[in-house]
C-alpha cells in the first residue's frame, strides 16, 4: 500500500510539474502574440503616417524601411500623447470629462438599482453618443485632410485639388487657411499674397493651437471609445436588439482610429525636416570638371544612393536629388518647418501696369 501511495504521489508530483510547465507556455505564447500585436500596430500607424505625410508634401520622402517606420510610429506615440496631455489639462476640458464621467456613473448606479435588467439600454445609448462624436469628428476633423495633398511641391496659392465642387469645401478651406496661418505671419500686406488669409485673425501660434487641439480632439474621442467599447458589460438584450448599432460602432471607430495617424502624417508632423549644411559636386552640361556647391536648406530624406534637399530658387520651390557620392560635406543642425520656407518664399503678384 506504501509503494501504491508513494506512486500516486509521484504521478501527481509529474502531473502538475506538467501542467505548471504548460501554463508557463501558454503565458508566454500569450506574451508572445500580444508583442506581435503591439508590433504590428506601430508598424502600420508608422506605414500610414509616412503615407500621409508624402501624400501632403508631393514627392518621396525616402525608402520604406522598418527602422523608418517605426522612427515615425514612436514619433506619433510620443506627439499624441503630448498633445493629448495637454489637451487633456486645459481646464474647460478636464471639467466637462470629469462632469460627463460622473454623471454616467450615477446614471449606471440609478439604472442598476431601480432597473437592474435594463442597463443595457443605458450602454445602447452611450454606443449612439459616442457614435455621434466620432462620426462629427470625422466629418468636420479628419475628412478635410484627404484633399490636402501636394502642398510643398506645388505653389501654394494653387491647390488643384479643392475647389467648390469639392465635397465638404467650406470645412478643407477652413483647415487650409489654419495651415497658411500657422505659417505665415499676421501681417495684413501678405493677404495680396495669400487671398486665403483675408479676413483670418489668428496669430501664427494661435492657429498652430488650433490645429493641436483638432488633432487632440480626435484622439480624445477615440480614446474614449476605446474604452468604453472594451469595459462596457455585454448583455443578451444588447447582443440581440443593439447588435446593429454597436457593429456600426466598431465599424466607425476602426475608420476615425485609422484616420488619427493619418491626419497626424499631414496636420502635426508633416513639414518638419532638419536643416542641412552640404557641399557637393553638381555635373555641368558641355563640362568635364564638376561645380562644387554650398548650400544650407531643409534635408528632406537621405538614404545609401540620394540625397533629397529643398530648393526655393527664383521662387520656384522643388526637390533637387543629388547622389550619395557627390556630397563632400553633410552637417546638420537644428530644424526647420520646409513649408514655412516655401511660403516665405512666395513673391507678391506682380502690379499692374500703369494705365497709359
Amino acid at each position: 500500500m506504501a509503494d501504491l501511495a508513494d506512486g500516486n504521489k509521484a504521478a501527481g508530483a509529474e502531473d502538475g510539474a506538467s501542467s505548471g510547465a504548460a501554463e508557463t507556455y501558454s503565458k508566454s505564447v500569450v506574451a508572445i502574440l500580444g508583442t506581435l500585436q503591439i508590433t504590428g500596430v506601430l508598424a502600420a500607424c508608422g506605414f500610414i503616417v509616412k503615407f500621409s505625410r508624402e501624400d501632403f508634401l508631393g514627392f518621396s520622402s525616402g525608402s520604406w524601411e522598418v527602422s523608418q517606420l517605426g522612427s515615425l510610429a514612436g514619433a506619433f506615440a510620443l506627439d499624441s500623447a503630448t498633445l493629448l496631455s495637454r489637451y487633456v489639462l486645459e481646464y474647460q476640458v478636464l471639467f466637462g470629462l470629469i462632469i460627463g464621467f460622473v454623471l454616467y456613473i450615477l446614471a449606471q448606479e440609478f439604472v442598476q438599482q431601480r432597473y437592474s435588467t435594463k442597463v443595457w439600454i443605458l450602454h445602447l445609448c452611450t454606443y449612439l453618443v459616442l457614435s455621434a462624436a466620432m462620426a462629427a469628428v470625422f466629418l468636420s476633423n479628419q475628412a478635410p485632410t484627404l484633399y490636402l495633398r501636394d502642398f510643398l511641391i506645388l505653389n501654394p496659392r494653387m491647390q488643384p485639388h479643392i475647389s467648390a465642387e469639392t465635397p465638404g469645401y467650406e470645412e478643407v478651406n477652413d483647415l487650409c487657411r489654419l495651415i497658411f496661418g500657422s505659417r505665415v505671419a499676421h501681417d495684413p500686406s501678405r493677404f495680396a499674397v495669400f487671398p486665403i488669409l483675408k479676413g483670418f485673425r489668428l496669430t501664427e501660434r494661435s492657429a498652430a493651437d488650433f490645429l493641436d487641439a483638432r488633432y487632440a480632439r480626435s484622439l480624445l474621442v477615440c480614446v474614449i471609445s476605446w474604452i468604453f467599447l472594451l469595459t462596457s458589460a455585454r448583455k443578451e438584450h444588447m447582443r440581440t436588439y443593439g447588435l446593429p448599432i454597436v457593429s456600426a460602432f466598431v465599424l466607425l471607430l476602426l475608420i476615425v482610429t485609422a484616420m488619427v495617424p493619418y491626419s497626424y502624417g499631414k496636420l502635426i508632423h508633416s513639414t518638419l525636416f532638419p536643416t542641412a549644411d552640404i557641399q557637393y559636386q553638381e555635373a555641368k552640361p558641355d563640362v568635364s570638371d564638376m561645380e562644387i556647391k554650398n548650400v544650407e536648406a531643409p534635408l528632406l530624406f537621405q538614404n545609401d544612393k540620394t540625397v533629397g534637399i529643398l530648393s526655393t530658387k527664383d521662387g520656384i520651390t522643388s526637390v533637387v536629388y543629388i547622389p550619395t557620392e557627390r556630397v563632400m560635406r553633410l552637417h546638420l543642425y537644428g530644424t526647420e518647418d520646409a513649408l514655412k520656407v516655401v511660403l516665405e518664399n512666395e513673391a507678391p503678384p506682380a502690379a499692374p501696369p500703369p494705365p497709359l
